[in-house]
């Protein structure tokens, strides 16, 4: 079985940075939207849903070497 290495530090402050900014981007395009729309917090929920699964289809990405 091959001897697999951890992350350190800084691969661990890159993925969280990867988490946030997936957060940040979907949170910011809902908000955009509904204020566009003018449908309150829908856009916004969607938009916070979708940031949640980037982050952890992108986070799962990089830490698959790892595992």
């Amino acid at each position: 079985m091959a001897d697999k290495t951890s992350p350190d530090i800084f691969t661990l402050l890159g993925m969280g940075v990867t988490a946030a900014l997936c957060l940040a981007i979907g949170l910011v395009a809902g908000i955009v939207l509904d204020d566009h729309y003018r449908s309150s917090p829908i856009f916004t929920l969607i938009g916070l849903a979708v940031g949640v699964v980037m982050a952890i289809v992108a986070v799962y990405g990089q830490l698959k070497r790892f595992l």
